[in-house]
């Protein structure tokens, strides 16, 4: 099942606009992953009816692409306009998947590592909301 990723100082993103999110990565013993013993990270990026979005299929973002990997596992993703574009004009809200996955030593084997988030992307084109904004 995959896991809500809120993105910085928000509860969703809007539609067409960059986004931040971050996760973590483990180990097969739960502990957060040293960056030194990750040598891959990609990310598939998909919607609703499991498209791939903006090419990112098995896209490496081991520090490239829009990824950064910290020293103490935590994995910086910058989603761009074109990663939250709506696919569904029709739609108030959209959720977009994103898998990690890894590999990494533990000194003497080579592991993987695979974890899905979503976050959610809404449609202020289609918004129901009411009242009088900056627009008037």
């Amino acid at each position: 099942m995959a896991t809500l990723l809120t993105p910085q100082n928000a509860d969703y993103v809007n539609a067409g606009e960059s986004a931040v999110v971050t996760a973590t990565l483990y180990d097969t013993s739960g502990d957060a992953l040293n960056k030194a013993a990750v040598s891959t990270l990609t990310l598939t990026l998909v919607d609703d009816g499991r498209n791939v979005i903006n090419s990112r299929d098995e896209q490496d973002v081991l520090d490239t692409n829009g990824g950064t990997l910290a020293t103490d596992g935590t994995v910086t993703m910058i989603l761009s306009p074109s990663d939250t574009a709506m696919v569904d004009g029709e739609s108030d809200l959209e959720r977009r998947y994103l898998q990690f996955a890894w590999t990494w030593s533990d000194g003497s084997n080579t592991l993987t590592g695979k974890e899905d988030f979503f976050v959610e992307i809404k449609n202020f084109q289609t918004s129901s909301a009411s009242g009088v904004g900056w627009l008037g």
